[in-house]
């Protein structure tokens, strides 16, 4: 007899491991918010001195849609804690950041979108 076939491991605490994928997913977000925020000043710095880099405008439209991708996947993670565990303390909470960057954020996360419709680089 041939033994079951896994498709994956079942991981031991399935619920605290869905707990650290939300939060890494919110690390990974805020971490690229951080870049994006030195290469604006590095940016204003520039414009202060006179200087055009080409360079710092190709990252910061590259980090644009990064973060709108990081955002879209916490949105998805989200929906999955949800469906497995329900509206749990931890859920309500990372929605309430969530919700309140895309707030924040709204022009960069619409752009974003628009981008996505149209595939325009």
């Amino acid at each position: 007899m041939k033994p079951k076939l896994h498709l994956a491991p079942i991981p031991e605490n399935f619920e605290r491991d869905s707990d650290v994928s939300l939060l890494l997913a919110q690390a990974e977000l805020v971490e690229e918010m951080f870049k994006v925020t030195q290469l604006v000043e590095e940016e204003a710095r520039n414009r202060i001195n006179g200087i055009e880099d080409l360079k710092i405008y190709k990252e910061l439209k590259e980090s644009h849609k990064h973060i709108g991708l990081l955002s879209y996947s916490l949105y998805r993670k989200l929906d999955v804690y949800k469906y497995h565990f329900g509206e749990t303390d931890s859920y309500k909470e990372a929605c309430l950041e969530h919700a309140d960057f895309l707030e924040e954020h709204e022009t960069l996360i619409n752009q974003f979108f628009e981008w996505i419709e149209v595939g325009d680089e």
